[in-house]
């Protein structure tokens, strides 16, 4: 994964340059790149999300079948907390506030927000490896209650992850 933060800040031209070092435009200008760099975070988040739950619907196709068709409601409830997760994750704030607001995000909480999103890929790769595993199961043909109920656990603690990131950017 690319860091978007050094991309957008690298890709400026000279004259934006020389703005962001004039007194009182340069933390404004930072906060709004520090904004757009969250806001790609997201979206490529968001669009590796969607792709687990295509595969969640390729893997729903293959159990059909035998004892995996009990399982398809299992199935079905971890594929729609993944598809709360995508929502939330590309309809969030971008730590913006108004004029007139009393609390205002400044580059350091804005940081920190960028690096919490950045870590929200770990899920992902969590979910991956969930999917990996029921893939595996259906595959051995053993295994796969075990492997929808550690996908379940997995997509719901990833929706868990994202609501705390809520949680810290409200506490402020």
């Amino acid at each position: 994964m690319s860091d978007y933060l050094q991309q957008i800040t690298e890709g400026k031209s000279g004259l934006a340059k020389l703005i962001a070092k004039i007194p009182g435009l340069g933390d404004f200008v930072e906060r709004n790149d520090l904004r757009a760099a969250d806001k790609l975070l997201r979206q490529t988040l968001a669009q590796r999300v969607e792709d687990e739950r295509r595969r969640v619907n390729d893997l729903q196709q293959q159990m059909l079948s035998g004892p995996g068709l009990l399982l398809l409601d299992d199935m079905e409830r971890a594929q729609t907390q993944l598809g709360t997760f995508a929502d939330s994750i590309r309809t969030a704030s971008y730590g913006y506030a108004g004029l007139f607001d009393k609390v205002k995000k400044d580059s350091d909480e804005l940081t920190k927000l960028y690096e919490y999103d950045n870590q929200l890929f770990e899920h992902v790769q969590e979910v991956d490896a969930a999917l990996d595993a029921v893939q595996a199961a259906i595959d051995e043909g053993q295994g796969l209650q075990a492997a929808v109920r550690a996908f379940n656990s997995t997509a719901r603690t990833a929706m868990d992850a994202f609501r705390r990131r809520e949680e810290a950017m409200t506490s402020q």
